[in-house]
């Protein structure tokens, strides 16, 4: 945090904040050595009651499920007042259609956001569509049409993160 951060900082959203990114108890440790520069204590109370409701949109089954899929760790233990099992299911689910998606192409080192970027240009170029609203298709359409049906059956089948 910067020092006008700790200055304006209502430590109840910045709990809500820290929740719902997966961050640890520990994580206020951080915010304290920080603010210790300008002498904001954080407010213990008020962060530990905003985390706790961010990590109501962090523990969900599709989170866990995005995390697995986008090849991020899951410390299920932040969760620990949630269904860990359907949380731990959802992850692996994810992390199954990251390796799978592995086997289909070569991985480069790329962000998922230059990844999408770089497949919508790609999807535009081919269709001729400056939108893909417009033509009722995707640059995620075209590219799973290329998909073996096996692959695409087996995804749906054993990959659904909300069961």
């Amino acid at each position: 945090m910067s020092k006008n951060e700790c200055l304006a900082a209502n430590w109840e959203d910045v709990g809500i904040r820290d929740g719902a990114d997966g961050r640890p108890e520990e994580y206020l440790i951080q915010h304290s050595k920080a603010c210790a520069k300008v002498n904001i204590v954080p407010d213990r109370g008020a962060w530990s009651h905003g985390r706790e409701q961010g990590l109501d949109r962090f523990c969900v089954p599709y989170r866990a499920y995005q995390l697995g899929e986008n090849g991020y760790g899951f410390d299920v233990a932040i969760c620990r007042n949630y269904d860990q099992d359907r949380l731990f299911s959802a992850y692996e689910k994810g992390r199954d259609v990251n390796r799978l998606g592995g086997q289909l192409a070569p991985s480069t080192a790329r962000s998922p956001a230059s990844t999408t970027a770089s497949m919508t240009r790609t999807w535009r170029r081919r269709s001729g569509s400056r939108s893909a609203s417009a033509s009722g298709n995707s640059p995620t359409s075209e590219m799973t049409r290329n998909v073996p049906s096996k692959t695409l059956a087996y995804v749906r089948a054993t990959c659904n993160p909300h069961g």
